[in-house]
């Protein structure tokens, strides 16, 4: 009876396949699907896994920007919430290397070369002046014997803008000391034997240091007059020392003597009267903690900044994350974040700026 219903209901179906299909369904049977019918559907089929793996790819993305932001967004946590810390530990009160937030030009004069990378790092430095890439002699026995400091050379530094760095451009006074491999290019160590000041990265290697003599007076003579030219036009200035971060030998300079300071701030508010000057020095303290410092005034205007320079806080990379790396010191960093140049602050002009894209 169910062959014969079937059969029945087929009739009223042209197509043999269709036919077929109606039968087996009323007598209960699987219906197969040809090796045809099974081909005709493939486009169908692989259209599908297209957009599914379109979509996969869409997902893929968002999930990789979403990771992209955490990434951008954990040290921008780590930066501001090392500042509320800050903030606590003071009493809501900012640290200020000087007396002020603002000044119309800072620039470093030494210990070495930290002072310039990190106050470039922290976007303080329009310019190269005379005095970066500088420090002191080193002791014969500096490397191998205990607690020999070397000499900064702060006062003959101080004393080259006072008397038109008249010991500068003599190629006489210039002698070579060694060779330095430095990741950025290889150069020769010279020292000034007229003032004792060892200049660190300004002769390369490739040269000897009178064939390169000229190139390098005509730089320094530059760079003097630029920075003769920033304080003319500046009101309030600071001045910053620093002792080198990131090296234990760092607790081997020797730091500047109250009376070096006190004749230092003296003759330069008699040479510019109308201007407000301060010096800051940071000086290594390990015996410090954490957020623990000393602001010691020295005379009106100049301050020894004591901390620990072995305490390195890498959250300060994100003020200025496509810099290269600076060893960031922990209250000398904090103190540099919060100061600033003013509107008024002193740019050279702009065809003066070098193929790096600083002032040289």
């Amino acid at each position: 009876m169910r062959h014969f219903f079937a059969n029945l209901v087929a009739m009223f179906f042209v197509n043999k396949k269709s036919r077929r299909r109606i039968r087996n369904t009323i007598l209960g049977k699987k219906t197969v699907k040809t090796q045809t019918e099974t081909q005709v559907n493939i486009p169908d089929l692989e259209n599908q896994l297209a957009e599914k793996q379109r979509l996969l790819g869409e997902l893929e993305n968002q999930l990789a920007e979403k990771q992209r932001f955490l990434n951008e967004l954990e040290p921008k946590y780590n930066y501001l919430k090392l500042k509320a810390e800050w903030l606590n530990y003071n009493d809501g009160k900012l640290l200020l290397p000087g007396r002020f937030s603002e000044y119309d030009l800072i620039f470093g004069i030494g210990a070495t070369c930290n002072a310039p990378e990190m106050l470039r790092y922290f976007k303080l430095r329009r310019f190269s002046n005379p005095f970066d890439w500088t420090a002191g002699v080193e002791p014969l026995n500096w490397w191998s014997q205990p607690d020999v400091r070397r000499d900064t050379r702060f006062r003959e530094k101080m004393q080259s803008i006072f008397d038109n760095f008249k010991d500068w451009l003599n190629p006489e006074y210039y002698k070579y000391v060694n060779s330095v491999r430095a990741a950025n290019a290889p150069h020769h160590q010279v020292v000034n034997i007229k003032n004792k000041i060892r200049f660190i990265h300004e002769f390369p290697a490739n040269q000897d240091i009178l064939q390169y003599f000229p190139q390098f007076a005509e730089k320094m003579s530059r760079r003097i007059k630029t920075l003769y030219t920033a304080i003319e036009q500046s009101d309030k200035i600071l001045i910053v020392w620093m002792a080198s971060t990131g090296d234990q030998r760092a607790i081997l300079e020797q730091n500047v003597s109250d009376a070096d300071i006190k004749w230092a701030v003296k003759k330069i508010q008699q040479l510019y009267p109308d201007k407000k000057f301060d010096f800051v020095f940071f000086e290594p303290d390990g015996s410090k903690g954490r957020f623990e410092y000393e602001k010691i005034a020295v005379t009106t205007g100049a301050y020894r900044i004591k901390s620990n320079h072995f305490l390195l806080n890498p959250e300060y990379k994100q003020v200025a994350p496509e810099k290269e790396y600076c060893p960031h010191v922990h209250v000398l960093s904090e103190m540099l974040d919060n100061t600033h140049l003013s509107e008024k602050a002193f740019s050279p002009p702009e065809k003066e700026r070098n193929q790096t894209g600083w002032f040289d």
